[in-house]
């Protein structure tokens, strides 16, 4: 919820939205976040808006840099105007413009635990990836006597190359798909136990998609080194010891 982080980032989005000068004419109550920096007694709707409470945001499309300078030119001059009438009282008193990403970033909607949880799991990425390529070089190398005697019977490196990577291929889209399984059922365990996390606690298309491809890519980059290690296994070694 971007465009209001105050009562939860990732809560469910309101359902209907109502035109804004409706307000006064019905004295609709605000629920949602109201600060003030001064005590004030407040009994009507119209006392809320001479006060100082603070209970309304809005947004602006500003299509280009001239816009945006000329909406900063807007807001100093009101600065400085309510600086006049003894309004803001303080010096430093001034205004930024953030578009959405900046805004976020302000918010620290993603703290920067979360970086260093997915710099983690790359790094255990790359640890399974070096294990994974010992793995696959013991099993590879225990088919040289196969692949000496097919490489005797006229199979070419190539496709023994091939035929390795087809094969760490299809472990590693099983490997996929079987991730995704583990994902969801976190996904759901945490669902079930927090409440906050109904709506941040799913898996969407693109992760879908994602996950496969990536567990197909990491499977084919640890196996090149063994592929290539088979493929080049010398056919009269193993002729010779049959």
């Amino acid at each position: 919820m971007f465009y209001d982080l105050n009562g939860g980032s990732f809560n469910r989005g309101e359902q209907i939205f109502i035109p804004f000068s409706l307000l006064p004419v019905h004295d609709l109550p605000s629920w949602g976040n109201n600060n003030s920096w001064k005590h004030e007694d407040v009994f009507t709707y119209q006392d809320k808006l001479n006060s100082e409470i603070h209970w309304i945001q809005y947004w602006v499309e500003l299509k280009d840099e001239q816009q945006q300078q000329s909406y900063r030119e807007y807001l100093r001059g009101y600065i400085n105007e309510q600086k006049k009438i003894g309004r803001f009282n303080r010096d430093d008193a001034a205004a930024d413009l953030k578009n959405v990403i900046q805004w976020l970033t302000y918010y620290e909607v993603v703290s920067e635990d979360n970086s260093v949880l997915v710099g983690l799991s790359f790094l255990l990425l790359v640890v399974c990836l070096v294990n994974t390529i010992g793995l696959l070089l013991a099993k590879f190398l225990r088919r040289a006597p196969e692949v000496g005697v097919r490489r005797a019977l006229g199979a070419s490196k190539g496709q023994v190359f091939l035929q390795h990577l087809i094969e760490v291929s299809l472990l590693g889209f099983s490997g996929g798909l079987l991730g995704i399984l583990l994902a969801q059922l976190g996904l759901w365990l945490l669902r079930s136990n927090y409440g906050s996390y109904e709506m941040l606690a799913n898996m969407d298309l693109t992760m879908l998609l994602t996950a496969p491809v990536l567990a197909i890519s990491a499977s084919i980059l640890a196996g090149l080194y063994p592929a290539w290690k088979i493929c080049r296994t010398q056919p009269s070694i193993y002729l010779k010891c049959q």
